[in-house]
């Protein structure tokens, strides 16, 4: 959650959102700017690939991906 408040800062000091930050995070505003989790740009290895469950199924990792 810190790394979005810093996130929708920023983008507030940008002028790139308006308004106050606790109501624009819980519009999810950034997401318009900053739609993955902190961990995407880490790599492949740990790699934030989204929701983990999708639906009541659990997503499967690919052999692909070792």
């Amino acid at each position: 959650m810190a790394a979005v408040r810093a996130i929708t800062q920023g983008l507030v000091r940008l002028g790139l959102l308006k308004g106050r930050v606790p109501s624009l995070i819980k519009e999810e505003a950034y997401k318009k700017f900053f739609m993955h989790r902190t961990g995407h740009w880490l790599g492949m290895d740990v790699h934030d690939v989204g929701d983990y469950k999708v639906g009541d199924q659990w997503r499967c990792s690919s052999p692909a991906w070792s």
